[in-house]
């Protein structure tokens, strides 16, 4: 939308170098970064289900051993380190996924503002064009 100026009383457009149709800094940056943010989130969720599908087998290794050969796993032993990774893993694979899912969604934003900018950019050449 072009902009009015009043200089007395008569009302003038302004002139198409005025108008300002550059990409702004952050639109800039957005457009340069929304690949990345994608690619690494679904690398990070891909991640996330591969250690998932571990732990799961894990898990049902754990499980099929007998509850009193569980209680009785020593220090060292397998099913104690087994123990320990599913107790662990329960700890930190949902804030793993969570991140992925963010670098998803920031990627998604960077490519909205990237659009924005197009349109800023081609909004301000058809005010030129006019």
């Amino acid at each position: 939308m072009a902009t009015l100026s009043t200089t007395g009383r008569q009302d003038a457009l302004l002139s198409g170098a005025q108008l300002p149709v550059k990409v702004t800094g952050n639109e800039a940056m957005a457009s340069s970064m929304w690949i990345p943010f994608l690619a690494m989130g679904f690398m990070i969720v891909v991640a996330a289900f591969v250690v998932g599908l571990a732990n799961s087998g894990i898990a049902a290794d754990y499980f099929t051993a007998s509850k009193e050969a569980r209680e009785a796993a020593v220090r060292g032993s397998g099913l104690a380190t087994d123990r320990a990774f599913i107790e662990s893993t329960k700890v930190w694979l949902p804030a793993f996924k969570f991140l992925g899912l963010g670098m998803i969604l920031g990627g998604v934003t960077f490519l909205l503002a990237t659009i924005l900018g197009a349109l800023r950019v081609g909004g301000g050449r058809v005010q030129e064009a006019l």
